[in-house]
């Protein structure tokens, strides 16, 4: 991994777990709800920012400014890279350096009921650092890594009512458009457009592992089977949690109140 990307991540870290600190001094401060659970309250200040960097600079570099060479082949789409994909890509690790931080050593209940999301984090930030040390399956960073974030920006907004459920009264329009706007883009960049990429992942990694057999080491085997084996794990949460997701909306649309609680 090139200093200057590792740099980048550490620099990505350091900004998120700065407002994190001035988040926690605010909510520490503050004499209403977010006093009772300030660890939490900074956190989504932490990942409202996190996330929306990460969604824009994949909007940018998937959407807006793809870069065609890279997709026209498959060695550029495994093997080559561009500075949008490697600005995602660090950004990723530095957000997930922040993460793991969060919920390693300041509120372990960001790691999930089953550790589930401190699984996702190390998956996560364990395919950033393999990216950049190899420089492999850059032309996806965009996507796995940034325009589907795009769902998770709302997502802030649906944690922060589940933590501080007191202020759902107060803010009901915040808090349900956090919602409906989460549950779309989630369906349908999470349901609907990550299979499709997916499979285009897997078939460039197919021949990277025919690759492989035939002799050719400029990518390790273990990176390969590494991004392969979270794909399928994080195809598997992708599914799990679209699964509550559709039942929520299902819901929502026959005028079952009990989405709100989940």
């Amino acid at each position: 991994m090139e200093l200057s990307a590792t740099i980048a991540s550490g620099g990505v870290f350091a900004l998120l777990l700065s407002l994190h600190i001035l988040g926690y001094i605010y909510a520490r401060r503050s004499k209403g709800v977010i006093g009772t659970k300030p660890q939490l309250a900074a956190h989504a200040v932490g990942s409202l920012v996190g996330f929306s960097m990460l969604a824009s600079l994949g909007t940018m570099y998937w959407v807006f400014y793809p870069d065609m060479a890279l997709a026209a082949e498959r060695l550029s789409r495994t093997r080559s890279s561009t500075p949008g994909s490697i600005q995602v890509t660090f950004c990723m690790c530095g957000f997930q350096m922040y993460e793991l931080f969060c919920a390693l050593f300041l509120e372990p209940s960001l790691r999930g009921r089953n550790n589930e999301m401190l699984a996702h984090h190390i998956m996560a930030f364990t395919l950033s650092v393999l990216g950049m040390t190899y420089s492999y399956a850059y032309y996806y960073s965009p996507f796995f890594m940034g325009i589907i974030e795009l769902s998770s920006v709302p997502l802030v907004t649906v944690d922060f009512f589940k933590d501080f459920k007191q202020l759902r009264p107060k803010y009901p329009l915040i808090n349900e458009v956090g919602r409906t706007a989460f549950a779309i883009l989630f369906v349908f960049f999470r349901i609907l457009y990550w299979p499709i990429v997916t499979l285009q992942f897997w078939q460039d990694s197919m021949h990277e592992l025919s690759d492989i057999a035939a002799g050719d080491s400029a990518i390790p085997l273990g990176c390969v089977l590494t991004f392969l084996v979270s794909n399928l794990l994080l195809t598997a949460m992708q599914a799990y949690w679209g699964s509550l997701v559709v039942k929520a909306l299902a819901q929502k649309l026959l005028g079952d109140e009990s989405h709100k609680d989940a």
